[in-house]
C-alpha cells in the first residue's frame, strides 16, 4: 500500500506533498428544500487557485456521515443530469438518506476554469512534475479536508463515490488518503 501511495504521489508531482494553505471557504447561494439544502462553496486549494462545488446537507442535527463525490467527464460536470448519470440526483438522494455530500468540479469544468482540462499538456510541464493529474488529485485531497472541517461531520464515517473520471479520482484518492471508510 505504501509503495502504491508513493508511486501515485510521485507520478502526480505531489511528492513531497505541498504545504497546506488555508482553505478560505466562501459560501454562495444556499437553497433550502424540505429535507435538505444545497449551497455552492469555493475553497482555495493552492494559494490563489479556487475549487468550486456544491454542499448538500440533510435537515436535522448531526453529526452526519459524509460523502465526497467527484464527477466524471460529462458535458455538464457536477451539474450533469441525464439518463446515464445525474450527479445532482445522486447527491440529493444521499442527502435525503442523512449524508452530507460535497460534489466538486474537475479541473476546467463548470466554475473551476482557472486553467483548462488540458492543463500542462505540453512537453515541458512534466519535466517539472506539473500535470493535470496532480492538480486534480490535490483538489480532491483539499475537498476532503474541507468536508472534514465542517462541524457537523462524523469524521469516522466518510465515503467517496464517482463515475467515469470521478471513479478514477475515487481509487486514486483512496490509495493516497486513509481517511475514507468506504469507497
Amino acid at each position: 500500500k505504501e509503495f502504491l501511495k508513493t508511486q501515485i504521489l510521485v507520478a502526480a508531482g505531489l511528492w513531497p506533498m505541498p504545504l497546506e494553505n488555508p482553505l478560505n471557504p466562501h459560501h454562495y447561494q444556499k437553497i433550502e428544500h424540505d429535507n435538505y439544502s444545497v449551497e455552492t462553496i469555493s475553497i482555495e486549494t493552492y494559494p490563489g487557485y479556487f475549487l468550486v462545488g456544491d454542499l448538500y446537507k440533510p435537515k436535522g442535527k448531526g453529526p452526519f456521515p459524509a460523502i465526497l463525490t467527484p464527477h466524471g467527464h460529462f458535458d455538464f460536470g457536477r451539474f450533469n443530469n441525464d439518463s446515464i448519470n445525474s450527479i445532482p440526483g445522486r447527491c440529493i438522494n444521499f442527502a435525503m438518506q442523512g449524508y452530507v455530500v460535497f460534489s466538486y468540479d474537475m479541473v476546467g469544468y463548470n466554475d473551476t476554469k482557472q486553467v483548462s482540462h488540458t492543463f500542462a499538456n505540453d512537453s515541458i510541464s512534466p519535466l517539472y512534475s506539473i500535470n493535470l493529474l496532480g492538480l486534480q488529485l490535490r483538489n480532491s485531497i483539499r475537498a476532503l479536508d474541507f468536508l472534514l472541517s465542517l462541524p457537523d461531520i462524523d469524521t469516522a464515517r466518510v465515503g467517496i463515490t464517482g463515475a467515469s473520471g470521478g471513479g478514477t479520482q475515487t481509487f486514486l484518492l483512496t490509495a493516497v488518503d486513509a481517511r475514507f471508510k468506504v469507497s
